[in-house]
């Protein structure tokens, strides 16, 4: 059996694999710009970020971003996940 050649796939693969890593990383200094200002205007505990964004080499185009905050009223619930989800 004739072998071929990956290395244009694994050019492609790690090419996307890199743009993710990028974009995981503005993600999370967005994230924190985004707390600085949800602070000013909504009362929390602490905001907790968890889930492939935290961990370098997991995070995909596809994936989403985990938060969890305690503190928060239930009342301004969606008026905090809609403007992470506007900023972000």
């Amino acid at each position: 059996m004739k072998k071929f050649s990956t290395k244009i796939l694994d050019e492609a693969i790690k090419k996307e694999d890199d743009e993710c890593e990028n974009i995981r990383i503005q993600r999370l200094q967005r994230l924190n710009k985004i707390f600085e200002i949800l602070a000013h205007e909504l009362i929390f505990k602490n905001a907790y970020i968890f889930g492939s964004i935290t961990k370098p080499g997991k995070y995909k185009m596809n994936s989403d971003v985990d938060i969890a905050f305690s503190g928060l009223d239930d009342k301004f619930f969606f008026k905090t996940a809609v403007f992470i989800s506007r900023e972000l």
